[in-house]
């Protein structure tokens, strides 16, 4: 059925050894003492009735409950990782995982793994990674609120898409099957959540075929809490995004605003109007200092030499700029009580001066920003 692996590695974790197993079924926890077993159980019958030969795998995020001698009781194997988060846990799970393809999924029991032969039917049609669709499936009500539903997964896949070149309609589902060889090519570093989108980034900037397959999508239960917070999580997944492409994350946005703002400049006819291309000039300069010091990790960049760059990243020079923008606005607000041109020597035109030179400085920005692209490493294939 499945192609057989040589053992491969993970960046920074310890050899992975591939046995004589059809599907590993890994599950990452902490505190899940609620709903092991019962994922646990239901991960053997998928095994069972799919007709593989295989293991589960419980992956115990340093649980201070009763969730790894559930598990083990309920016939599941368990290995410890002692530091926090969704990736970590995972990096654990993969490395230990002997199956020649991997089913990863949440003991939470929101996914159901009886679905297993879909992942395996698109495996065997030639599919490296297969992704479980919440989206294109079926949410049950109460599974997914309502701004990670229709504003949330939608927005971060989006943009994952438009970075990677992929065509995934639920980048971060937590059901999802990987091949063993694919996995190996593959540079996963990423501890917390966004570990999601980096596997998905990583398999598609290395080439693999990613193919997608509906899914049941379930509340979780009234005993359990959602390890996933909204913002954190989502600035971490952005964070992540720009680090391997600055350029299409804040580049071009910021060209766009830098000359919206200076249109609106040149045709303002009103205060809103003016006001607005002042303020959208500075802002620009905010974008194009992120695409300057935002590290490009793009394929080329290794965990060592990628922590090297990420200290370029410098939050002091953002938290100037946004006070530049907020300068600009007042400047504006300042300017905007003049009705006529005034004169350089007074107060009122040195602000009009200021102005000017804040737009010279945001074009600077864009410029140099273009340049630090265009030198930046060429990505590896």
């Amino acid at each position: 059925m499945l192609p057989r692996s040589n053992a491969g590695r993970i960046p920074g974790r310890a050899e992975r050894t591939v046995a004589d197993l059809d599907v590993s079924i890994v599950i990452p926890c902490r505190n899940e003492e609620a709903t092991i077993a019962a994922c646990v159980d239901t991960a053997f019958e998928a095994l069972h009735g799919a007709g593989v030969c295989g293991e589960v795998l419980v992956v115990d995020n340093d649980s201070t409950d009763a969730t790894a001698t559930l598990a083990r009781s309920a016939g599941a194997r368990v290995v410890f990782e002692p530091q926090h988060g969704y990736g970590s846990a995972y990096l654990a799970g993969l490395t230990a995982a002997r199956g020649r393809a991997i089913l990863m999924g949440d003991g939470d029991g929101t996914y159901d793994f009886a679905e297993l032969p879909r992942f395996l039917a698109r495996v065997d049609a030639g599919a490296d990674m297969v992704l479980g669709s919440r989206l294109r499936g079926r949410i049950l009500p109460g599974a997914m609120p309502w701004h990670h539903r229709w504003i949330g997964n939608p927005v971060l896949t989006g943009v994952l898409n438009l970075v990677v070149g992929t065509h995934v309609s639920d980048a971060h589902c937590g059901l999802r099957m990987i091949r063993s060889q694919a996995l190996d090519r593959l540079d996963l570093t990423s501890t917390g959540m966004e570990f999601a989108s980096e596997m998905v980034i990583e398999a598609g900037a290395a080439g693999l075929r990613i193919d997608e397959t509906p899914i049941v999508y379930a509340p979780r239960p009234e005993a359990g809490g959602s390890k996933l917070r909204s913002i954190r999580d989502g600035l971490r997944h952005l964070r992540l995004i720009a680090g391997y492409a600055p350029r299409e994350v804040f580049l071009v946005p910021t060209a766009l605003l830098g000359a919206a703002g200076i249109g609106l400049l040149a045709v303002g006819a009103n205060d809103p109007i003016e006001l607005a291309g002042a303020f959208t000039v500075a802002a620009s300069g905010v974008g194009a200092d992120l695409a300057r010091t935002v590290p490009s990790r793009g394929r080329s960049a290794r965990p060592a030499a990628h922590e090297r760059r990420r200290r370029t990243f410098r939050p002091l020079s953002v938290a100037l700029r946004f006070a530049v923008a907020l300068g600009a606005v007042a400047a504006a607000v300042a300017v905007l009580g003049e009705r006529r041109a005034p004169p350089l020597t007074s107060e009122a035109g040195r602000i009009v001066v200021a102005m000017l030179a804040l737009s010279v400085v945001a074009l600077v920005q864009v410029l140099w920003a273009v340049r630090f692209q265009r030198k930046a490493p060429p990505p590896r294939g």
